[in-house]
């Protein structure tokens, strides 16, 4: 993830923590916070989400890595990831039980969202995000956070 893309994840954390700040269901992640997704498999997604529900007791896991998978995994691609690359974290994601996942691109200002493998919902810049079932309630328009965002400096 380079500078910018890190820029956006932050403020989607932002928007996020607003959002779970009046709808107390889980804990959200930065980018720094390993998942053991499957035996010997460690994904840390740019932004990710744990519901209280997945958790055992609603206690927070100490472990290292995770053991319990996200509810939501958040990607903000930046232009050196590959379609292979992004392919095989959405299957793993997948495979070890996260319910939720978006890619989000900076150069195209839209988000990908994806329920399964192969099920996806492609939002545009004039759209929506929504957080489906794992964030009932949650919306956030897309250009809110690419104007807060501000324009990609070029070097």
């Amino acid at each position: 993830m380079g500078h910018y893309e890190s820029h956006i994840a932050v403020l989607l954390s932002h928007l996020l923590y607003q959002y779970l700040d009046a709808h107390p269901i889980g804990v959200l992640y930065d980018a720094e916070a390993p998942y053991l997704l499957l035996p010997n498999n460690v994904r840390k997604p740019d932004v990710s989400f744990l519901s209280f529900a997945r958790m055992p007791g609603g206690k927070l896991p100490r472990e290292a890595a995770c053991p319990i998978p996200p509810d939501l995994a958040i990607e903000v691609l930046s232009p050196i990831n590959t379609t292979a690359e992004m392919n095989l974290k959405l299957q793993q994601y997948f495979a070890a039980g996260v319910r939720l996942v978006w890619y989000i691109d900076p150069e195209l200002k839209s988000a990908r969202v994806y329920t399964a493998v192969d099920e996806f919902e492609d939002i545009p810049a004039s759209g929506t995000l929504r957080g489906g079932e794992v964030l009932p309630g949650f919306e956030l328009p897309l250009a809110r956070l690419f104007e807060k965002a501000g324009p990609r400096i070029e070097a």
